[in-house]
């Protein structure tokens, strides 16, 4: 079965394998039964030959539980991550993630399995009836009585029954429109919120998990819970209750500001004096200040673009031109008052897809990428500028063919170190004299190169980069000499490297690894960012978590909730500023953490 790009498959071996289709196998469960049918939702579900739900867990592959639901087999219907329907030919089961069962309706026919629909289950239950049901109750609905030849059809909005006189639509509400009852999650939601208010935790929790089951982001549930940042996304931000949540995440959870941006949010806000700055794609850049969210400027921005800044309050980006898809403009900005100034005008042989932006040592350094789809060849010009007047300094161009898998990342690093600049393309790499574009080096690298690319300098001393062969490779430019080391298994987008050590995360834990000498610490958890500042060592957990970590041991020094899943963060001092991938801007005070 596939997910995503996640594959699970039951081997000759009885074993559940789950394989990743780009990094390979990821885990292999013993089974002790023989299976009949897969389904995948919050976890996977195995229904085996002689009547049992197995549910393993999608991330270690441990077995979580076994339900004995039927004397045969069982057949997975639908699978998701607040429901799953199984059959077995003596009824229709409803289930709980966690495979505890919610509802069974008896059936007299083998099963045939049941079709999920808008809430609906529907399934033969005797050889001339097919019956409908409440996917969360099993409450029946209506039942069909024809012939054993007549089917169900469902198209994206309609529910059919196709019988000797032909096909019908039926309606599938499950409660009348005019029916203004309250709903079960209601009732649950106000029984929890009252024996809470008389301090009884222990029964409010009971139906907290019932209401759960129904609907986990009812927006009442949610607040009840004090998921004030859930709730105000629920209702939006904007409205009455919106505002209200806001509020109480400024008086309880450390919310200092929110804004919010134009579209979509991609990268971490760049930090430049008093300003916080959004550089990724979309029809502006924008600054905000950093004391209170409020709007200090923008300007418009034309197709695809980069940007560096340094500590005196100058941001340089380069964007694409409307009227010509291989033209660049190279711009400087006054990020106090948004003033820009054109510095440079240029144009490429082909239509450019990406570029890549560095500065150091008053120059600024710009990689421009064209890609032919048709043959995969690659094209990049690397132009050097002077970063007061935009005077052109030097440009090289290189051309290589690369094969497909490798147009995911074809520039591995673009770094400046002292006088030199250092960039790849494909497999080669260059190291060149940043002041007038002489090559100083020049390497062929077997294996696939990570992502490297650093927009300010790198300090003196190696070089690292990682390759798809689990190495990590220290190039050393001044001696022109590189040397590999094994490396543990990295999800990290870019490679981290602070003092010959590598910080990083897998699936299970964040760690860090002496190039040299091996791990030298693990934190288990599950971990989707970190970052290494003047600040410290900071780990963001899957479960919207910000950990400040201790370099030297992996000790949590700290955390603060994130209240919403950042898309990229800085922390400033004891502020957290951090963009959502929907366009929220917000601040957070960290003061409880030190």
């Amino acid at each position: 079965m596939l997910q995503g790009n996640q594959l699970y498959v039951v081997s000759k071996a009885a074993e559940l394998v789950a394989v990743d289709l780009e990094k390979g196998v990821r885990w292999k469960t013993p089974l002790p039964r023989r299976v009949a049918s897969l389904g995948v939702g919050a976890g996977v579900y195995a229904g085996t030959e002689t009547g049992e739900l197995m549910v393993i867990d999608r991330d270690s592959g441990a077995i979580t539980a076994t339900t004995d639901l039927a004397p045969r087999a069982i057949r997975v219907d639908h699978a998701a991550n607040d429901l799953v329907i199984a059959t077995a030919d003596t009824g229709i089961f409803g289930l709980d993630p966690s495979g505890k069962k919610r509802w069974m309706y008896p059936s007299t026919v083998p099963s045939s399995g049941a079709l999920y629909f808008k809430g609906v289950v529907a399934a033969r239950t005797s050889s001339t009836q097919i019956t409908t049901l409440d996917a969360k109750t099993g409450e029946l609905l209506w039942h069909h009585i024809g012939q054993p030849t007549d089917a169900i059809h469902l198209t994206s909005n309609g529910f059919f029954i196709m019988d000797q006189a032909g096909i019908k639509e039926y309606a599938i509400d499950i409660v009348p429109p005019e029916d203004c009852r309250p709903s079960d999650k209601e009732v649950l939601t106000e029984l929890a919120a009252a024996l809470m208010a008389k301090g009884n935790q222990a029964d409010a929790r009971t139906y907290i998990e019932k209401a759960q089951a129904i609907d986990p982001d009812y927006p009442p549930l949610r607040w009840l819970l004090g998921d004030f940042a859930a709730y105000a996304d629920l209702v939006g931000r904007d409205t009455q209750q919106g505002r209200q949540a806001m509020a109480e995440l400024k008086r309880k959870s450390g919310l200092v500001w929110s804004a919010t941006m134009d579209g979509t949010v991609v990268g971490a806000p760049v930090m430049i004096g008093e300003r916080i700055v959004n550089v990724g794609p979309g029809a502006h850049i924008v600054a905000l200040d950093a004391a209170n969210g409020q709007g200090a400027w923008r300007q418009p921005l034309e197709g695809v673009m980069d940007s560096v800044g340094d500590d005196a309050g100058s941001l340089w980006y380069v964007s694409g031109q409307a009227a010509d898809p291989s033209g660049l403009t190279l711009y400087r900005l006054n990020v106090e008052s948004g003033e820009r100034q054109e510095l440079a005008r240029w144009g490429r042989p082909f239509p450019v897809n990406a570029v890549h932006i560095s500065y150091a040592l008053n120059r600024l350094f710009v990689a421009a990428l064209s890609v032919d789809l048709q043959s995969f060849a690659l094209h990049l010009g690397v132009d050097g500028f002077d970063a007061a007047s935009g005077a052109h300094l030097w440009q090289n161009r290189h051309d290589v063919t690369i094969a497909p898998i490798e147009l995911r990342l074809p520039i591995g690093i673009f770094t400046p170190q002292g006088e030199n600049l250092v960039y790849s393309l494909g497999h080669e790499i260059w190291a060149v004299n940043a002041a007038d574009g002489g090559v100083v080096d020049q390497r062929h690298e077997d294996r696939r190169i990570g992502a490297s690319p650093r927009r300010t300098p790198l300090p003196e001393g190696p070089l690292y980069y990682v390759t798809d062969h689990f190495e990590i490779v220290a190039y050393d430019v001044a001696r022109k000499q590189v040397t590999r080391w094994r490396r543990p298994d990295m999800n990290t987008p870019e490679t981290l490297v602070r003092e010959g050590i590598l910080y990083s995360f897998d699936d299970t834990s964040a760690y860090a690894y002496e190039v040299r000498g091996g791990q030298k610490w693990r934190l288990g958890g599950k971990f989707r960012g970190i970052v290494d500042d003047d600040t410290g060592l900071w780990a963001l957990r899957e479960d919207n978590v910000v950990q400040r970590l201790d370099r030297s041991t992996g000790e949590v020094l700290g955390q603060h909730s994130t209240l919403w899943r950042p898309a990229g963060f800085k922390i400033v001092g004891n502020r957290f500023y951090a963009f959502t991938a929907d366009g929220l801007a917000y601040c957070l005070q960290l003061t409880p953490i030190q």
